[in-house]
């Protein structure tokens, strides 16, 4: 009992100093910070899975006075971002969750975080982080023309500077689902560079599918295709709150369709046997392409719509 007690505090102690050591590094060294900032939550997250949330909450604690005691407070509250992540993924890791389920879990605690600190920047502050951030685009492309005569002679050119304008003033209306995606990808981050840490440690860590088998619900295609009707139909109508959460329901399960056809195209090729090289052309061709992103769109659509897996392999 009292060398498990030990060894509780004395990886409690190792784990915040770890924690305080890779901030101080992603905080003053920009370099090593790019790469540094996606291994914060991980300290947390061994002791946690190891320990359970009690004691991963004392640790929290620690990191959290021990970040302000060295640093201040913006970088100690902004500690408490990655400090939650990990909190939350370690306990999930104890419970012996799915990897899903583990990724669900890290988004939501990072829109938790980014919602809280988006009101406080709002409400205390008086800043729309948004908004600061749409204007400062539309300066950057202000600047660029008046520093680059011969654009503003290309017709070609304006009218890529008029798009980009368009899409940064649409910012805006977008910010839920940026939210959601900056979130999710940040949590995808972080689950495979713990997985490859703490598997090194001896932790337990659940194994991803295989991407040819993800598959979503099958009701998620008929909630796309209704936020469709919406959207064009009656969003208008709702007033922009209204159309604002029509496009932003519409572009999430936008990119679940685009994921969804991946999928689809990754199985089609597993079970001709064609290896990695085509799946993986088209992938990187959906991200430069657009018409190519609507046709593995499309092609989500119909795999999650009509199953065109199960005839696939039954053929």
């Amino acid at each position: 009992m009292l060398a498990n007690r030990t060894r509780m505090i004395t990886e409690g102690a190792a784990s915040t100093v770890l924690f305080v050591i890779i901030l101080l590094l992603t905080s003053y060294v920009p370099i090593i910070g790019i790469i540094s900032i996606f291994l914060l939550p991980i300290p947390i997250m061994y002791f946690t899975s190891k320990q359970g949330y009690k004691s991963g909450l004392i640790v929290f604690l620690s990191c959290f006075i021990i970040t302000i005691l060295v640093t201040d407070l913006l970088r100690a509250c902004v500690a408490v971002f990655f400090l939650l992540i990990g909190l939350v993924m370690g306990e999930l890791l104890k419970r012996k969750c799915s990897a899903i389920q583990l990724l669900i879990a890290g988004t939501c605690s990072n829109i938790v975080v980014l919602l809280i600190a988006y009101g406080i920047c709002a409400f205390l502050f008086h800043i729309n982080p948004i908004n600061w951030i749409t204007n400062q685009i539309l300066k950057s492309i202000d600047l660029t023309l008046k520093m680059s005569p011969y654009l503003q002679g290309n017709k070609d050119a304006m009218k890529q500077f008029e798009a980009m304008r368009a899409q940064a003033k649409n910012m805006s209306q977008l910010a839920p689902a940026l939210l959601v995606a900056i979130s999710a990808m940040y949590a995808l981050i972080i689950e495979i560079l713990s997985g490859a840490v703490l598997k090194r440690l001896r932790v337990p860590f659940p194994k991803w599918q295989p991407f040819r088998e993800w598959r979503f619900q099958r009701q998620l295609v008929w909630y796309y295709l209704g936020d469709l009707i919406l959207m064009y139909w009656v969003g208008d109508k709702w007033g922009s709150t209204g159309s604002m959460v029509f496009y932003n329901i519409f572009y999430i399960l936008e990119i679940i369709m685009v994921i969804q056809g991946l999928a689809f195209i990754y199985y089609f090729f597993y079970q001709r046997k064609q290896g990695l090289l085509f799946p993986n052309l088209i992938t990187v061709f959906s991200i430069l392409i657009p018409p190519v992103l609507y046709i593995v769109l499309i092609l989500g659509i119909i795999d999650l719509g009509f199953d065109f897996r199960s005839r696939i392999k039954s053929r």
